[in-house]
């Protein structure tokens, strides 16, 4: 998204980055990370083929059934008005993803289109980060960085490699997924930047 924002600046009136992608944290800036590069690419080579058979779908089957009791309890907890951060042994990646979006996710994660969507990102890590190593700032164009509240938040200096109209947003009760676990903050995010852009444009036009 930077990188069209940087190519493209005139068909860009905002950005919201929901828990982007920090390049010092990965290859080939932290070597430390290959090791988690490598586990994914042997995963999805696996994971392609049992897709094609089925195999993937049996399994993630089972996992949205199993997280059945924990997609409950979010989903009460959110019904009663309490925090939507369940205590931790609720808190599981399947219950979040069954809690907000049902039946239409297993089909999704049995498709061998979506491994292999997930291998060449993967593999396209290193190229991204020396890509966007040097990469110049954003200019004039307002950008809403959404942290998670179990993130080190960005410094200012982070903030500054991204663009000179930065807004970093903590999402104090969200892990990565803050689509997830806070789906209103990243909406609001959303409409509130629409909104702003709309305003300006019609500003602009008188």
């Amino acid at each position: 998204m930077r990188r069209f924002a940087l190519d493209y600046p005139e068909e860009v009136s905002g950005i919201v980055l929901v828990d982007p992608m920090r390049i010092e944290e990965w290859p080939p800036l932290d070597p430390g990370k290959q090791s988690e590069i490598d586990r994914g690419k042997k995963l999805f080579r696996i994971a392609i083929p049992a897709a094609r058979v089925g195999l993937a779908r049996l399994a993630v089957t089972s996992l949205f059934l199993r997280s059945g009791p924990r997609c409950a309890a979010v989903c009460r907890r959110r019904r009663q008005g309490r925090p939507a951060r369940p205590r931790p042994h609720q808190r599981t990646r399947w219950a979040r993803c069954r809690a907000r979006s049902g039946p239409s996710l297993p089909p999704h994660w049995s498709r061998p289109g979506n491994y292999a969507g997930m291998r060449r990102h993967v593999e396209a890590v290193p190229d991204t980060v020396r890509e966007m190593r040097n990469a110049e700032p954003i200019q004039k164009i307002p950008v809403r960085v959404l942290t998670p509240g179990n993130s080190t938040p960005l410094t200012d200096e982070q903030i500054g490699r991204i663009g000179n109209r930065v807004q970093q947003v903590i999402a104090p009760a969200s892990a990565h997924w803050i689509h997830l676990d806070q789906p209103d903050l990243v909406i609001d995010s959303i409409r509130e930047m629409v909104t702003a852009a709309a305003a300006q444009s019609m500003a602009a036009a008188d």
